[in-house]
């Protein structure tokens, strides 16, 4: 259960006590304020009693309280669908987002799991991922082809040579520039 001294404001970090993960000597970790978590924390602290211990007052600090039966209370009367899982989900579509600005380690350490639950449970494909996929690929770094598969090349004769201890950018830039005969990569049929 947070409390309002594992707020250290001026880092920008917060500290979760977690008695589940203390017996594998990970009583504690350390998680970033991100910014829209910081405008919450702000307007309930700014809403708390002076000398408030706890974030969640209503919890008390007690950790066996249902949370759960709460949260589905106040979805239903925003009018919104609950969702089965909802603390695994929230965790699982935190993780997700994370990932795409971090490495798996990190967030994984600042959520409190280990990287093979993430990959098993958290990680999913998104929308916006099949999305970014179907785009043109020079978007991505890749070399849009210049001309159709249907139409030919027109033979080039001129032998291209690199000098000994070229660099690699030398020979990526006559590949660059390099045709293929209209018979492709392929050795010519010839007697068929």
């Amino acid at each position: 259960m947070l409390k309002w001294s594992d707020i250290h404001w001026d880092v920008e970090r917060f500290t979760v006590t977690s008695p589940k993960t203390k017996r594998y000597g990970k009583a504690t970790r350390i998680v970033p304020v991100f910014p829209e978590l910081r405008l919450f924390l702000d307007e309930a602290f700014g809403l708390a009693d002076d000398g408030e211990t706890w974030l969640v007052p209503m919890l008390g600090g007690n950790g066996n309280k249902n949370l759960g039966t709460t949260l589905r209370k106040i979805i239903r009367r925003a009018g919104a669908e609950v969702w089965p899982k909802l603390f695994q989900d929230c965790r699982s579509s935190r993780q997700a987002e994370l990932e795409q600005q971090f490495p798996t380690y990190v967030v994984c350490s600042w959520l409190g799991n280990t990287p093979t639950v993430a990959h098993k449970h958290d990680l999913t494909v998104t929308d916006e991922q099949y999305a970014t996929a179907g785009r043109s690929g020079d978007k991505l770094g890749m070399q849009t082809p210049v001309l159709c598969r249907s139409d030919s090349q027109q033979r080039s004769r001129k032998v291209q040579k690199l000098r000994e201890n070229s660099s690699i950018s030398e020979a990526v830039g006559i590949l660059e520039t390099a045709q293929i005969a209209e018979e492709g990569l392929e050795p010519p049929t010839r007697g068929l």
